[in-house]
């Protein structure tokens, strides 16, 4: 079972150098194609945590072309699910409920 994101529990934290990119929030469409010319939303920071708000499907971006191109995007899928809230408080997480991704350097 991969990563199970919680609405209003959860967020996404992106870093990286924001003088060669930035983050978008995109459609399906345009995640699919890495087209970045209307985001739903553009975070520039290179340091930015995005909460997790609303139930469905969210799509992340590199706002570089050819970063999004070589696979440097991400989709998840957030649910508000009680089921899924009492499962995360079991022994797979730590002390606080929570587990880390590792980095991908």
């Amino acid at each position: 079972m991969g990563i199970s994101f919680l609405v209003g529990d959860d967020s996404l934290r992106f870093v990286y150098d924001s003088n060669t990119t930035n983050v978008l929030e995109v459609t399906s469409t345009n995640y699919m194609s890495c087209n970045a010319t209307s985001p739903l939303a553009s975070y520039n920071t290179g340091n930015d945590t995005i909460p997790i708000t609303k139930e469905g499907y969210q799509y992340f971006i590199s706002g570089n072309s050819v970063e999004c191109d070589n696979g440097l995007k991400v989709g998840i899928w957030a649910s508000n699910s009680s089921y899924v809230r009492f499962w995360r408080s079991g022994p797979a997480y730590g002390p606080d409920g929570y587990i880390n991704v590792p980095d991908f350097d």
